[in-house]
């Protein structure tokens, strides 16, 4: 790439071959594949510990709290749309779930990158850049980060 981007969180974004594109709403979320442990029903979901997410149980020993979000990345506290899927994501350290209403791949090359503008940067934003992807505007993130984010929402909300 010619240009030098400055990414917020990550200056390796362009290393990832390819990304998983969430669909919540009209936001396109982009996280590592590798990042993207399966996908299941919302029908097998339960309702969390916390009040403020769902809980998928693969085992006895493996449990994955699950965060719904809107097109803003606001945490919601209900299921609101038939045809959601629940997308299993783990970055090493985290394992956890989003619902979103669609999945897919994109190589990196169908991707273009772009720095997030100095003015609508924030310090708890899990977004490192914005996509542009068949021409569409998204959001790239990883799940390190989407896991920080929606767990401070849901530690403020217990607070």
């Amino acid at each position: 790439m010619s240009e030098q981007l400055a990414f917020q969180g990550n200056n390796h974004l362009d290393e990832i071959d390819l990304y998983a594109v969430l669909h919540i709403s009209d936001l396109r979320l982009f996280v590592p594949q590798t990042e993207v442990k399966g996908l299941e029903s919302i029908d097998v979901l339960k309702a969390g510990n916390d009040g403020m997410c769902f809980e998928y149980t693969l085992s006895e020993t493996e449990r994955y709290p699950v965060y719904v979000m809107d097109e803003k990345l606001k945490p919601q506290q209900q299921l609101v749309r038939a045809g959601q899927e629940c997308v299993l994501l783990n970055d090493g350290l985290n394992q956890f779930a989003v619902v979103c209403e669609q999945l897919h791949e994109a190589m990196r090359e169908q991707i273009q990158l772009r720095s997030i503008p100095r003015s609508m940067r924030t310090a708890r934003s899990p977004i490192q850049a914005l996509a542009v992807f068949e021409g569409r505007l998204g959001c790239v993130t990883n799940a390190g980060l989407l896991y920080q984010y929606l767990t401070h929402f849901s530690l403020a909300k217990v607070s």
